[in-house]
């Protein structure tokens, strides 16, 4: 079972729940959280984040005193009460595992968790939905690999993000395709919660997935150009929004 929990201004946190383990994930306040829990608030496996900016991980300090619950982090952790993990650790779940990506870019230790119990993709500020994270630590390249990666993935895998943000990008997708029936569709359809998507809905409509799209090739006057090429002039397109 996964639950989204809304937080701050545009934030979600996640419970994820199999079998005896339950993990909160980026839990950027306590206090909303706390109150989740107050059947059993000593039950948590665990407390995991995809990245170290306070608005994914400013509760987890206070939730694990009062849980108990040990907290995980891409390596190399800035504080020692955090468990680093590296790339391809796992976390149990269930008779299942947690998965830990390393996928440098939003900064350079952001990752991300994949639930092989539910097919579930949990991408914290790499992969939003109709757009990607902006590149604080990272660079370009990293980022490009990063979101490959997560293409890569199966069709059917539901992506969980960091933050509400479809309704704000998607006309930027729009404009950079605007014969895309897929991102027209997509916003007609759209609820106040739009997580989570699937690797295969950000296919069709999001074009930092959608590199080699001859119409955004064109439109960035980038005719030739690689795919990367073409995400790193999507990612500086969108940061002039």
């Amino acid at each position: 079972m996964i639950q989204t929990i809304p937080l701050l201004t545009d934030n979600y946190a996640y419970l994820i729940s199999h079998g005896p383990h339950r993990y909160l994930l980026d839990p950027g306040e306590a206090e909303p959280i706390l109150k989740l829990l107050t059947e059993d608030p000593q039950d948590l496996s665990g407390i995991i984040l995809t990245h170290y900016h306070m608005d994914h991980m400013g509760g987890a300090a206070t939730l694990s005193q009062r849980t108990h619950a040990p907290v995980y982090g891409p390596a190399p952790a800035p504080f020692s009460w955090i468990h680093p993990l590296h790339d391809g650790e796992t976390l149990p779940l269930g008779k299942n595992e947690l998965y830990f990506l390393s996928l440098p870019g939003h900064t350079k230790t952001s990752g991300a968790y994949y639930s092989s119990a539910s097919a579930s993709l949990f991408t914290g500020d790499t992969l939003f939905s109709g757009s990607c994270g902006r590149i604080f630590e990272g660079t370009c390249e990293e980022m490009f690999h990063s979101m490959e990666r997560l293409k890569a993935m199966p069709e059917e895998t539901r992506v969980y993000f960091g933050h509400e943000y479809t309704r704000k990008v998607l006309p930027f997708a729009r404009t950079m395709e605007p014969s895309n029936k897929n991102i027209v569709a997509y916003e007609k359809t759209l609820l106040s919660c739009s997580t989570p998507s699937t690797i295969g809905r950000e296919k069709a409509i999001n074009p930092f997935f959608r590199t080699d799209s001859p119409e955004i090739k064109e439109h960035l006057s980038l005719p030739g150009a690689s795919s990367k090429e073409v995400f790193c002039a999507l990612r500086r397109a969108k940061d002039r929004w």
